[in-house]
């Protein structure tokens, strides 16, 4: 492992590249990576034409300069395959725009993707998808024009040589376009297929050619903590997937730590797996978007009451997350199912007790009955 900052960095990525980039919504954004790629970008016209994976695009919903925001440089993707956009203003543009080939694989059968890549499986057979815009009868999860015209285009070109895999000669192990090609990887992550009489989408595995992903703190030796993250998203999947493809793995961190300082069972992605890790700056490595301070509470490193915290404001929001609230089963504790089965039993109890009561009710009734025809007594 070696540290290195983040134009250093972004020198690995040359063009065509598949790099997945870290990031989840408002968490673990690894935007220090992704400003030395921007300003590389508009100091030297590379890398372009980047075919970026991710799982949500990172951001907050706005058009600020954080999270995937900051790679909507012209030029700089050519291809953006993830879960979701929206929370990324300036990427959801570019995509409505047809200023980049978007596709939206589920968001849950990207790991899936990502553990076949790391394991060296072809892929993922899954019934998730069948009948809807995932489904290659439909469009094979491409969400624009542009990303249409790139399956349209594979197609015709499979259909020419027999074989939609024409492009990939290492499918076997799974889709990996070459470097230093254009060969577009939307259309080939996806194939229907029948097993058994059964339709099945087939999920290529994903084998990025490098990796920027999220770590809090990293030792001498590369292994990385996420002590201080709000969420984990899929770093040590997309580590060994890049890791055992023969791509390149950066690490953004807060800090560096010696050797034996990270307790071993905190460590998430092993250095062995890492190859270079850069120290993000303060303003480029907070905890999530929305706030501009550390909260251990949200990394669960601390506890806080319910009443400490203060009440919503009644606007819109509130009536919304009211309604929604509505729609929740109220949920029990362990208390309350541990007094719903004593209730139970107690009830079980009572009827027992009742129903031999009024059995013995029942023979005393029937002895004096018979006492009575006989005249003699029981």
């Amino acid at each position: 492992m070696k540290v290195i900052d983040a134009a250093a960095a972004a020198k690995l990525i040359e063009d065509n590249m598949v790099v997945y980039i870290g990031g989840f919504g408002a968490y673990s954004g690894v935007d220090e990576l992704m400003h030395g790629l921007a300003e590389r970008k508009r100091a030297e016209g590379h890398p372009e034409n980047l075919t970026v994976l991710s799982g949500i695009c990172s951001g907050f919903g706005n058009m600020e300069d954080i999270g995937h925001n900051i790679i909507c440089e012209p030029g700089l993707v050519g291809t953006i395959i993830a879960g979701h956009y929206m929370i990324s203003g300036r990427m959801s543009r570019m995509v409505s725009e047809n200023k980049v080939a978007a596709y939206a694989p589920p968001l849950g059968a990207l790991p899936c993707m990502l553990r076949a890549g790391a394991s060296g499986q072809p892929g993922v057979l899954m019934k998730v998808g069948l009948g809807t815009y995932v489904d290659p009868a439909v469009s094979g999860f491409a969400v624009n024009e542009k990303a249409r015209a790139q399956v349209s285009e594979f197609e015709t070109a499979g259909s020419k040589t027999g074989s939609q895999d024409q492009q990939d000669p290492q499918d076997s192990q799974g889709p990996k376009v070459p470097k230093g090609t254009k060969a577009p990887l939307g259309p080939q992550l996806i194939r229907r297929m029948e097993l058994d009489g059964e339709d099945y989408l087939f999920y290529k595995a994903l084998r990025p050619d490098a990796c920027l992903i999220r770590g809090t703190i990293a030792d001498k030796n590369g292994n990385i903590s996420l002590r201080r993250e709000g969420l984990h998203e899929y770093q040590l999947e997309v580590a060994m997937a890049t890791k055992n493809s023969g791509g390149t793995v950066i690490v953004q961190v807060e800090e560096l730590e010696e050797c034996g300082q990270i307790p071993p069972k905190e460590i998430r992605i092993p250095g062995m797996m890492v190859d270079y890790v850069v120290i993000g700056s303060p303003e480029n490595s907070r905890q999530m978007y929305g706030n501009e301070d550390y909260k251990p509470e949200i990394s669960a490193e601390a506890k806080i009451d319910a009443g400490e915290m203060p009440p919503m404001p009644l606007d819109v929001r509130k009536v919304i997350a009211r309604r929604a609230a509505m729609e929740l089963p109220v949920a029990k504790s362990d208390y309350d199912v541990e007094a719903d089965a004593d209730a139970n039993v107690d009830a079980n109890t009572e009827a027992d007790a009742k129903t031999n009561a009024n059995a013995n009710v029942d023979a005393n009734t029937n002895v004096d009955a018979k006492t009575k025809r006989t005249g003699k007594s029981a």
